[in-house]
This record gives structure tokens, C-alpha cells and sequence, in this order.
């Protein structure tokens, strides 16, 4: 176990031997996934936490360790220093350099900006060709231009500044859309109200200037696309590409998203598409990407697909392909372990995922049609589905620590509006 000490009732795989890292952020949805997909593989774990405890300790008898990163950071360069001191003390770097797993965009960034550091102690996802591995949208959409997969891409265009924003409404249309090429280290998006900028119904080029300006300072360069909206939704490739080339995928497509433009999929169904493992193949390809990745798609107006973004760490629904017979992190860690891979399946039956807290706002928001028709077809998805995340976790204390969270976090929005309704009733009042 190259010096790391383990749980005499965790029971480690043989070919299991080399811990997992998980940079568990965010919600921990996708962290705890991972440790669904990991764990009856004999995976032992050592889960770190952005910031907070991770809703993973003491789970399971093989989550060997947990530590805490702070978060936000100082300094990339301080958090990089504590996650050494914490991965050393751990154990990492005495043998072969840990697999390990980001769980949402700011734990990746400080992975691939400290890649050069980490080397010898993790074994990290990335592209190898582009500095940011994948995660800067600028960087990853100029280097496939590059290499002539132009054909394969939507619409796009670079800003390097907001004085671009005329040219790249000539290019794409008056309602492109907007977003960092690269998000912060913080996943703090204060002044946007999704993870995508467009223009409101009715709304003018000076109305839509003012609302980048306000957003502008979150990213150096921004990306602008051309806004596609296909009535079957937003479709995935999600995958493996290995140290050696070999390609391991399925297709799936996010019925709901919430919030419907710019939000994260609610309610997603796996769905054979074969056109899509090709583009992926010549996508990776050129990429030279190594690790689990969510390759995201939409249809142009002549159906052709195009490649809107590349995520290239586990992605929301990562649990779904699992349960459609397609273990994409099992074999991710195992191809980052130095580990043989089977030959190249596929998924065995069609499943779907449902996020239900997040599927019930997109219900009563009234994006997705009458209320109460809404809510009514939520519930037969909810009942139907094979994966109702965290919910289904075999995992102990999981559902009962969710719960908390989402109850605190609802009492939290509450006092929140309570506060401003007080703060318009004194300035009335004034």
C-alpha cells in the first residue's frame, strides 16, 4: 500500500492497491458517486474537503482518511502548500502516484495549476496537451481549431475583452451565449444569475454590455457561442480515454435542466446515440486526454452535432453510467492505477438519473410547462428511475447528513428573503 496505513476492516482489492483521491467540493453529489462506484471495487479512499467536512467521512470502512482544505483559498500557491503537507502526511508519494478525483471546477483548477508540483504524488485526468488540461474553454476550443475539428464544434468565438461583444453578436447572432473560459478558484459567480450569460427577451446590445461588464471580472477571456436549441435537449458523451488510446463511452440526454438555460441537468436518461463515440474518439484524440471526461453536445439546425464543452473531471450524473452497466470511474481508476482494462464495452441497459430537489424547483418553476402537470410527471420520473442521487446511497449516514444540509440550506434562503424584505420596508419606511 506504499506506506499507507489501512483499515484492518477495509477489505483492499488486489488490484485495488493504490488509494483514491477524492477533492470533494460542491454539493458532493458527484463525491459521493464516486465513492458508490469505488468502494465495492475495494478502492480505499482518502477524501479531502474544499473547505467544509465532507459529507464522506466515516462512511464506509475503506474511506481510510479524511482531511479538510481550506477554501476559498489565499493563494493558489498556499492551498497548494497545504495539500502537499496534507497528501504527504497521508502517505502519497512513498510508491506510485495516487489516482485522484476533482469533483467540481475550482478543485480542478488547483489540481492543473500545481499539476508540475503534484506530479509525483497524484496521477490527474487532463489533457496533456493544453496547459489547463481541458478546463479553460478558450485554450480547449482554439487547440481543436488547431487541429481542424472545426466541424465538430459550435459556433464559437474568443473575447479577449467586452469591446468584442459587437463582432461576436455579427458572428453568432443577437442571442449568443456567454461564458468564462475559466472559472475561479472559488466557483464564486457573483454577478451572473446561471452559469451562462445571454440575451433577455427584448433586450438591447447596451442592456447586454452593461450585465458582461458586471461578470467580466470572473475570467480573463470569455467564450462566445452560437445559442443552439434542439427540442430533444442537451446531449452528453461521457467516457474514458486511456493512457493507450482506448475509448470507453455511452450517450445520454438531460430531459430537464434547472435552471433550463445555463443550469445543471435534473433529470437525465441514458440514450444510444453511435454518431457521437466518433466525435468523441477524434476529439480525445487531439486532445491527448487521459481520465474520465463529459464531452457536452447540441444540434445545429441541420442536426449536425456540435461540441459545445469539454468537462474533463467527473462530471453531475457520474453515478448514471454505473448503473447502466458501464463503470466509467472504476475503469478511469484503474487506467490511472497502471492497471489492465478490459476490452471496450458498452452499457448494458438504459437508466436515468434524477436529482429530485433540484427536478421539484425546475417543477414549480414554471419553466417546463403547467405547474401541477409538471409536478405530476416529476413524481412518475422520480418513482421510475434507477438512480435517485444520494437518496439510493448504500453508503451509511449519507441520506440522513443531506437531509440536513438541504434543510439548513432552505432556512438559510429564508431568512435570507426575510432580511431584504426588511431592508425595502425600512427604505419605504425612510
Amino acid at each position: 500500500m506504499n506506506g499507507t496505513p489501512v483499515n484492518r476492516r477495509c477489505r483492499v482489492a488486489a488490484d485495488a492497491s493504490l488509494p483514491a483521491v477524492i477533492l470533494s467540493g460542491g454539493s458532493e453529489i458527484v463525491s459521493v458517486s464516486l465513492a458508490e462506484a469505488l468502494l465495492p471495487h475495494g478502492v480505499p479512499l482518502m477524501v479531502i474537503g474544499l473547505g467544509r467536512p465532507s459529507i464522506l467521512r466515516d462512511v464506509h470502512p475503506c474511506v481510510l482518511q479524511h482531511r479538510r482544505l481550506r477554501w476559498p483559498p489565499v493563494s493558489v500557491a498556499a492551498a497548494l502548500d497545504e495539500l502537499v503537507t496534507i497528501l504527504r502526511e497521508l502517505g502519497a508519494g512513498r510508491g506510485e502516484p495516487w489516482p485522484v478525483f476533482a469533483t467540481e471546477d475550482g478543485g480542478l483548477r488547483l489540481l492543473l495549476e500545481g499539476r508540475a508540483r503534484l506530479a509525483a504524488l497524484l496521477a490527474l485526468p487532463a489533457a496533456a496537451s493544453l496547459p489547463m488540461g481541458g478546463l479553460d474553454k478558450a485554450e480547449t476550443i482554439e487547440s481543436l481549431s488547431a487541429e481542424g475539428l472545426a466541424d465538430v464544434l459550435a459556433p464559437s468565438m474568443v473575447l479577449e475583452s467586452v469591446e468584442q461583444l459587437p463582432e461576436a453578436l455579427a458572428r453568432l447572432g443577437a442571442d449568443a451565449v456567454f461564458k468564462p473560459a475559466l472559472k475561479p478558484l472559488s466557483m464564486n459567480l457573483a454577478g451572473m444569475a446561471s452559469k451562462v450569460v445571454t440575451a433577455e427577451l427584448g433586450e438591447g446590445e447596451e442592456s447586454l454590455r452593461r450585465r458582461l461588464v458586471r461578470a467580466w471580472a470572473l475570467s480573463d477571456r470569455w467564450i462566445a457561442q452560437r445559442r443552439l436549441l434542439p427540442a430533444a435537449g442537451e446531449t452528453v458523451w461521457w467516457g474514458v480515454r486511456s493512457k493507450h488510446g482506448r475509448l470507453y463511452g455511452t450517450t445520454a440526454r438531460e430531459r430537464w435542466k434547472y435552471p433550463r438555460m445555463g443550469g445543471s441537468g435534473c433529470w437525465v436518461e441514458t440514450e444510444p446515440i453511435k454518431e457521437l463515440h466518433e466525435h468523441a474518439r477524434r476529439i480525445l484524440s487531439a486532445l491527448d486526454f487521459r481520465g474520465l471526461v463529459e464531452l457536452e453536445f447540441l444540434q445545429d439546425d441541420q442536426g449536425r452535432w456540435r461540441l459545445i464543452e469539454v468537462n474533463p473531471r467527473a462530471w453531475l450524473q457520474v453515478g448514471l453510467p454505473t448503473r447502466a452497466g458501464l463503470p466509467l470511474p472504476w475503469l478511469a481508476y484503474r487506467d490511472l492505477a497502471g492497471a489492465a482494462l478490459p476490452e471496450p464495452g458498452e452499457m448494458t441497459r438504459e437508466a436515468s438519473w434524477v436529482n429530485v430537489e433540484r427536478m421539484l424547483a425546475a417543477a414549480l418553476s414554471g419553466e417546463y410547462g403547467g405547474r401541477l402537470a409538471a409536478v405530476v410527471r416529476l413524481l412518475g420520473v422520480v418513482w421510475r428511475s434507477e438512480c435517485r442521487v444520494v437518496y439510493d446511497t448504500p453508503l451509511r449516514r449519507i441520506r440522513a447528513r443531506w437531509i440536513r444540509r438541504v434543510i439548513a440550506g432552505a432556512w438559510r434562503v429564508g431568512w435570507s428573503a426575510r432580511a431584504d424584505r426588511g431592508k425595502a420596508t425600512s427604505r419605504w419606511s425612510c
